[in-house]
């Protein structure tokens, strides 16, 4: 009821993400504004402005690295494979359903890296893609990720070297 924009919740159990999460009309609005639309360095987590919700291949949120913590920053602690062990999967809840988010890969890669490709011209380069991002993962999972699904990836800088990013992918599953 606040805003129009604000899409769902992203929920990881046992840390500290637990926010709304919005898409505006750009990706730069929500940088530097809060969900309920108060300026704020922090921002928001926000899904990308050229994702058709959470309906295709790949949908992407967005969220700082806060040097306190908050919003993205735990996200690097995806490094470690016990982490990992400990917090899976996180939820996305949404006025409709609540999605699992099932995690198979997480890793830093450059501003210019493919893990924000939001539209692939056919399955098999769908899975190519997907079998890449999931080789390049800090930790070992079980999960193993199909053409036929669908994958949230959630990013925030990263600051192990210029133009850094981490990234981590999950498969959406509906509850």
């Amino acid at each position: 009821q606040l805003n129009p924009d604000v899409v769902g919740w992203l929920y990881a159990p046992d840390t500290v993400i637990s926010y709304p999460v919005v898409q505006g009309s750009d990706n730069t609005y929500y940088l530097d504004h809060l969900f309920d639309g108060t300026r704020n360095s922090a921002g928001c987590l926000f899904l990308d402005s050229g994702c058709r919700g959470l309906e295709g291949e790949n949908s992407v949120i967005y969220g700082h690295h806060m040097k306190n913590g908050t919003l993205f920053a735990s996200l690097e602690n995806y490094q470690d494979q016990d982490y990992y062990d400990a917090h899976p999967r996180l939820f996305l809840i949404t006025p409709e359903q609540t999605l699992t988010i099932e995690l198979f890969s997480a890793y830093v890669t450059g501003e210019e890296g493919e893990a924000w490709q939001l539209t692939f011209s056919s399955r098999e380069e769908y899975g190519k893609w997907l079998e890449r991002i999931q080789e390049r993962s800090c930790f070992v999972s079980d999960v193993v990720p199909q053409d036929t699904d669908r994958v949230l990836t959630l990013s925030t800088c990263d600051y192990t070297f210029q133009g850094a990013r981490f990234v981590c992918h999950g498969l959406v599953q509906e509850d």
